[in-house]
């Protein structure tokens, strides 16, 4: 419970199929002035989501605002 409420925690703002799309979604974000972290599927801080094989993770309080972008 305490994660869920930690706004400095990751969260995945987006999945993605290849290296080549999280790279443009996270140089996306990045320009933006949100600091987002690409997250391979074997790494340990990856997230169980829907499978996907790459996610894009940022903090917490600024997820609505990755969504925008993204």
């Amino acid at each position: 419970k305490k994660m869920q409420e930690d706004e400095s925690a990751l969260v995945v703002a987006a999945e993605c199929e290849d290296m080549q799309t999280a790279e443009e979604v996270c140089n996306k974000l990045e320009s933006n002035g949100i600091k987002a972290m690409i997250v391979e599927k074997d790494s340990p801080v990856y997230i169980k989501g829907n499978g996907f094989p790459i996610q894009i993770q940022v903090c917490r309080k600024v997820l609505e605002k990755s969504k925008e972008i993204i």
